[in-house]
């Protein structure tokens, strides 16, 4: 009926037990971060809270490299240790320019609990902010 609510017409799907990663659980929460890299080095943008679970569902990256160079920004995940387990995204310049992409990903991508997701930058004359979307889940 029109505005009952149900697990049909909860989320427009039905929840599934044991499949994760394609929409939040009934109990997730919803997460957004940014944070901006300018210049060499790395930035945290997020971290995974103990007994949690990171799906990071879409990721809004720009960029800008401000003299011509070889260099890269880059948007990894990281485990609690910081080794690197997956990359994001990647920009790539040889010339001066900018660029501003969007990615969505399904399934979600997951991040277990401390993992943490970095933007890096290799040159001094790049900046980079990435913004990630998503969820939490309990493990």
């Amino acid at each position: 009926m029109p505005g009952e609510t149900n697990e049909v017409n909860w989320r427009g799907v039905r929840p599934v037990e044991g499949i994760s990663g394609i929409w939040p659980a009934r109990n997730a929460t919803r997460v957004q971060a940014s944070d901006y890299q300018s210049g060499e080095g790395s930035t945290t943008i997020y971290t995974v809270p103990a007994g949690k679970k990171l799906f990071i569902s879409t990721l809004i990256f720009n960029s800008q490299l401000k003299v011509a160079a070889q260099a890269s920004a880059i948007v990894w995940v990281k485990n609690g240790g910081g080794v690197e387990q997956y990359k994001l995204v990647q920009h790539y310049y040889v010339v001066v320019g900018d660029k501003s992409e969007g990615y969505n990903y399904v399934p979600a991508q997951e991040a277990l609990a401390s993992w943490y997701v970095e933007v890096y930058c290799n040159d001094a004359n790049m900046d980079a902010r990435p913004m990630i979307y998503g969820w939490l889940e309990d493990v």
